[in-house]
């Protein structure tokens, strides 16, 4: 009990890849880059605080990155929201996505609009971890099982595609 309220120090630095819409041949490699720590104090909400970069998406880079608050946790994986905020007053959201991931931070999924890369905002981005299209479907896989298939993950069982 005692362990729970001690933040746990996240220092990772992962391969991953950026899919537009569930397309095998829209992969682009990137790294993401996570460094903070995973708070999960006794009766309170648990959240992660400090900075998700991403290669290829300026905006994780210069743009204020707020605490993910972890929403739900099942079996070990928790879904929590990414948001980045201007650094410029008001502050306005710039980006924001829905994030599921592992306490250590090696199975990661961020579901968000494609107009993170310049995209139409209809069309969906995913950045998971794995360094190809397969690895990154595995990885889905892998966290919607452990997520006990929750109708809340996306992708949804059987929408990921190659073509």
């Amino acid at each position: 009990m005692y362990q729970l309220q001690l933040p746990k120090k996240i220092d990772v630095e992962t391969a991953a890849v950026i899919i537009t819409n569930d397309r095998a041949d829209s992969i682009e490699p990137t790294v993401v880059r996570i460094h903070g720590k995973l708070h999960k104090p006794l009766f309170k909400q648990h959240y992660f605080e400090g900075s998700f970069i991403i290669d290829g998406i300026e905006a994780t880079k210069k743009d204020w990155q707020n605490k993910i608050p972890i929403v739900k946790h099942n079996n070990g994986i928790n879904m929590g929201s990414l948001f980045y905020s201007s650094p410029i007053k008001p502050h306005d959201f710039t980006f924001v996505s829905t994030i599921y991931f592992d306490d250590e931070f090696e199975n990661i999924n961020i579901w968000t609009a494609a107009s993170w890369l310049g995209g139409d905002e209809k069309d969906s981005l995913f950045i998971v971890t794995g360094t190809n299209y397969e690895q990154a479907v595995e990885t889905q896989n892998q966290l919607r099982k452990q997520f006990d298939n929750d109708d809340w993950f996306v992708p949804k069982a059987g929408e990921m595609s190659s073509s």
